[in-house]
Parts: C-alpha cells; structure tokens; sequence
C-alpha cells in the first residue's frame, strides 16, 4: 500500500527540512551521509534487526587462494610459526585451522570484519582443542573504536578433543564492527586448532565507511546540509545478515543523490556505483542506480538470474558537474511487473522509464541475501566500480513500490 507523502505547500507551511521529508515517509533504511569523519555511516531509520550470526567464513570451509591464503574472509599471519588448512582433525565439515606457534608467540587468523550495533549485547562461540598440552588463545577487539573488547587470553583449552568457548560482551558506543583474533599457544612449538565461529546478536542498519579515499564534510546538495566524497576508492558497507531482515529484491523503491568530481568521469568508461545491493550467493542478483561505461550516461539496472531490467539516460551534450538524484521503483509481485525509472538533474524532474511489464522480464529475487560486504553505497564493492565524486541522502523503501508523484515529491529538493 502506497504511503502519503504531504504536498509540498503543506511542507513549506511546516517548515520540513529535506531530511525531515524523507523520514516523514518511513524509509526501511536512510542514509544522509552528512557523518562527521569516522567509519559509520548514520542510518535513520532505527531499525534493529533479530539476533543473527555476523560472521562470515566461520566454519573455514571456503578455501582462500592458496598458501599463504588460506581460508577466504581471514587475515592469516603466520609469523615465525605456521598455519594450515586442517582437514582430519575438524569439529564440523572437512576444515579447519591449525596454528603452530613460533619462539615470537605471533601466529595467529583474524575474521574481518562483523558487524555489531552499540549497545546491543552478542554472544560469541567458537570451537578448539590443543596438542595435550597447549591451549591456543583468543581476542576481540572494536575495530571502529581500535579498543579491546576481550583481551588476547587463553581458551583454556588444552586436551584432543574440540570444545566450545563462549561468553557474552555488549558493543560499546559507536562500535558497528569487530576483529576476532584466534591465536595460536604460548609455547614455542605448541599447537591450537580452531572451527565454528560465530557472534550471535543485533544487528541494525547503519554503513560502514572505508578506511580511506572518504572526505566528510563537503558541501552537500543544497538543504543546508554537508555529503560525503569518494575518490574512485572509496566506498559505505551496508550489507550484514541483520540488513538482510529488511531486504525485498521483488518490490520496493530506492533513490540517491550523487555529483561526479569533474567532466572527465562522464567520459572515462568505467562503470561507477551510488546504490548497489547485492546477493552474497549469487553475482547475478542485484540492482543499481550509477553511472554507465557510456559516455554521459547513468544506468538504472535490476538483475534477478535469468533476467535484466535495465535502462540508459544519456545526456546531450554532457552529463551535469552540479548534483542529481536518481530513483528506481520495481514491483515482481503484481500479476503483470512493474518498473520505473526517475531523475532529478538540471533543476528537472522527469519519468526516465515506466513499463508493464519491464522489458527483459523480471524474475524472483527469492532466497538470495543482502548480507555481505558487496551491498555498498558510492560502489560495486569494497574494490571495484567506486564512484568519484559526491554522495548525499540514499534511501530504500522495502516492499514498497512509490509513485510518480511520490518520487517526484522526494527527489526535487
């Protein structure tokens, strides 16, 4: 069901900010990316999701590249000791890892990266045994506030046999994720093995900023408030298996205001990114909103296996150097599916695309998770397809496919 969002002379008379307009018409999630410098990205909506496990590769089961990579989704640090992909001694599947310390106690496996909500309490749970005599240890740390959350001990787990340790922490202020460190004994020569590990807890909407190639603060799009800017490295995570709650790839509504640096990325062929949910099992589940390999071009897409619904806007002469906002509605669940396409650019509102059906069809998204770090903001992925320019006020409305009066209402500032 539609939702009704207020006239704009009702607005003026209310005196509603921008942002205010938005919230106003229950976005599952809102980012305005006016963050002060830092790694999260404010999401407004409030949502928290069920307790979930946020950890990926856990198990060890997926392999990495091969010596010295491992076990995809881990760092591996083997120091002046060793590490090894063990397939006979296991607690669950065909793997896990094995850590041989050296005389510089240095060898150790860290899982990147889960994400956490400040405040809300989790529960980690990983599974480990000795050589007899020698108990590996074990460490998490606030990855956003560089701060130890458990400090580097032992597991106490000395014997044979695979034994579980668990034990509770609440993420602290503005904490959104962590590193766990499994590490290998004390002892020069000792052996520790490890599988299995989760942390179980809530998990809301917010963005993850980048290390680097983020500048906060920038002039924004003109409602008095500030934006972000990548520099073709950057990017905002906002995937993890809490998101994932919130997610429907067969009916909703998205928009994103975006500024290119400078002319020349309007002509450098490379595909970039403002909004870009992703399935984590499957490359062919997604949608965008970004700019087309073609020059002056922006791209609406939304792929769901077999089929793609996609559309061009090019313009002529050259794409704009001031700020746009782009918006895209989608709808799999009518009898016949419907899409539309919106842009504001040049200080005009227009209907890119409306069809029923879209052209090249539109298959369920069905079982084929939000949840990794390849749902991104300003980006294909944390290393490809990163924008160059501005960003400001992304917005996602689940299940929800909004009119054209409804998107012109939300895009024109």
């Amino acid at each position: 069901m539609l939702q009704p969002i207020l006239s704009r002379s009702r607005r003026r008379r209310i005196g509603a900010t921008y942002l205010d307009r938005l919230l106003a018409t229950n976005p599952t999630s809102y980012w305005p990316l006016d963050d002060p410098a830092g790694r999260t990205a404010r999401e407004l909506s409030g949502r928290i999701g069920a307790p979930a496990d946020t950890v990926f590769y856990g198990s060890f089961e997926t392999a990495g590249a091969g010596d010295p990579d491992f076990f995809e989704g881990w760092g591996e640090a083997a120091g002046d000791g060793a590490i090894a992909d063990e397939t006979t001694l296991v607690h669950s599947g065909s793997h896990a890892a094995k850590l041989t310390s050296g005389a510089s106690d240095n060898t150790r496996v860290t899982n990147g990266l889960p994400r956490v909500s400040p405040g809300q309490t989790y529960t980690y749970s990983f599974y480990t045994r000795g050589d007899g005599s020698n108990a590996g240890k074990f460490a998490i740390r606030d990855n956003t506030n560089n701060t130890w959350i458990v400090s580097l001990q032992t597991t106490g787990v000395s014997g044979t046999s695979y034994t579980e340790v668990s034990g509770q922490f609440v993420a602290p202020a503005g904490c959104h994720e962590l590193i766990v460190y499994l590490w290998g004994p004390s002892a020069n020569g000792g052996i520790a093995y490890f599988d299995d590990l989760t942390i179980t807890g809530p998990v809301d909407c917010s963005g993850y900023y980048s290390a680097s190639g983020v500048s906060y603060r920038v002039a924004g799009m003109g409602d008095g408030r500030t934006a972000v800017q990548v520099d073709g490295t950057g990017y905002i995570q906002f995937g993890n298996r809490g998101y994932d709650q919130f997610w429907d790839g067969d009916a909703g509504s998205a928009i994103a205001w975006g500024r290119v640096s400078a002319a020349g990325q309007w002509t450098d062929a490379t595909i970039r990114y403002l909004w870009h949910p992703k399935a984590s099992n499957d490359n062919t589940y997604y949608l965008v909103l970004g700019k087309h390999s073609d020059n002056h071009t922006l791209m609406y897409r939304r792929r769901a296996g077999g089929t793609t619904f996609a559309v061009h806007k090019t313009f002529s002469p050259a794409g704009p150097l001031t700020w746009f906002c782009m918006g895209m509605t989608w709808d799999n669940t009518l009898a016949t599916p419907h899409a539309a396409c919106y842009l504001y650019a040049n200080g005009t509102f227009e209907i890119v695309h409306d069809e029923s059906p879209p052209p090249g069809g539109m298959d369920a998204w069905g079982a084929h998770p939000v949840d990794d770090e390849n749902a991104v903001l300003l980006a294909g992925s944390p290393t490809s397809q990163q924008w160059i320019g501005r960003g400001a006020h992304m917005a996602y409305w689940a299940g929800r496919e909004l009119g054209a009066d409804q998107m012109r209402a939300l895009m024109v500032p």
